[in-house]
């Protein structure tokens, strides 16, 4: 079976399949597989690193050793008759109930779906006993259809628009994000400098007016942040956004991103070292030099790092810092390594 970037074990519960589409149902040894068009993860899914629920491409969802306890065409009843689910052709299934409950030691799955094989719509019912349950996607896409009508739709038509970069050139996406952050730092720069009119510029008079809730600025954050886990082509941009009127939970969040990638890449670990500079939590401190003289760091990250411990300590009262950025493309990052 093929690999997918996001797997995850007996977590049926946090996915919502109505109306989702089954494009096969399968055997493979003991196991009963449905090849889904596409499936809806539920926030609290734990992969789902968004707050709201989001759709996927095309993926998988595995009945480890399954059993058929029922199993009905409408009225006809296949397992009295002896057949099977191989006996027939059952494609592009339309599913509209699905159930899973605990079942002696196992777990059972109870799903009502219906298919088109001619110009009549017919219904098939399931009920599954399997060990284990695995889905599997490689991709989020849109957030889910039934999010709107639950979070109030300003989002799903305009914020969500800006982040659909489906046929957009790199520099719409970079100055699209760019305009969604602006509506973050409109609502956290209330100090000095603070600049209507800049914002009224950025933003435009409709996205100008509207204020956050919640949800919408928990949103914006975890899309950037997703976009940085990913190694997206705008992972550099999206880092000096989050550095920008940062809450705590997201400099601890660049920190953890700081750790993983400090040894597998350049770019993006001085782009997190130039934002995290800014936090003062001596945890980073004592992480940095816990790590400044490794054999595995270039020299020039070496000499930033023991730069940053010394303004860090105060030991010296300024410091020259690298800039990160895209070649013309934006495909390609660099560091300007400067007078380090």
């Amino acid at each position: 079976m093929e690999n997918y970037k996001y797997t995850s074990e007996n977590t049926l519960s946090d996915l919502s399949l109505h109306d989702c589409i089954c494009k096969k149902i399968s055997r493979e040894d003991g196991d009963l597989i449905f090849t889904m068009e596409f499936m809806e993860v539920c926030s609290e899914h734990k992969l789902n690193p968004f707050p709201l629920a989001h759709q996927t491409g095309e993926g998988k969802i595995v009945f480890k050793n399954a059993e058929l306890k029922k199993c009905q065409l409408d009225d006809y009843d296949l397992l009295a008759n002896k057949k099977t689910l191989s006996d027939f052709c059952l494609e592009d299934l339309t599913i509209l109930d699905f159930d899973e409950n605990p079942f002696k030691d196992k777990h059972l799955a109870k799903i009502y779906m219906i298919f088109l094989p001619g110009e009549e719509y017919y219904g098939i019912t399931l009920e599954i006993a399997f060990e284990k349950s695995i889905v599997m996607w490689n991709e989020f896409r849109n957030v889910s259809w039934f999010e709107p009508f639950s979070k109030g739709a300003f989002m799903w038509n305009n914020i969500r628009a800006l982040l659909d970069f489906e046929d957009k050139s790199f520099m719409q996406k970079h100055n699209d994000l760019y305009t969604v952050i602006n509506l973050v730092y409109k609502t956290r720069e209330k100090g000095p400098g603070y600049s209507e009119e800049a914002y009224k510029l950025v933003l435009g008079e409709e996205l100008y007016k509207h204020e956050l809730n919640d949800v919408e600025e928990e949103y914006i954050i975890n899309f950037f942040k997703c976009l940085i886990i990913r190694h997206s082509e705008l992972d550099i941009f999206c880092i000096g956004c989050l550095g920008k009127y940062p809450k705590e939970e997201e400099y601890n969040f660049l920190f953890d991103q700081l750790k993983e990638s400090i040894f597998q890449d350049e770019c993006l670990a001085v782009a997190l070292l130039r934002e995290l500079n800014f936090w003062q939590n001596p945890a980073y401190t004592e992480y940095l030099d816990s790590i400044k003289d490794s054999y595995k760091l270039s020299q020039k990250l070496k000499a930033y790092i023991h730069q940053t411990i010394k303004f860090k300590t105060h030991k010296i009262t300024n410091m020259s810092e690298p800039s990160v950025g895209y070649d013309d493309s934006g495909k390609n990052r660099y560091i300007e390594w400067g007078r380090i």
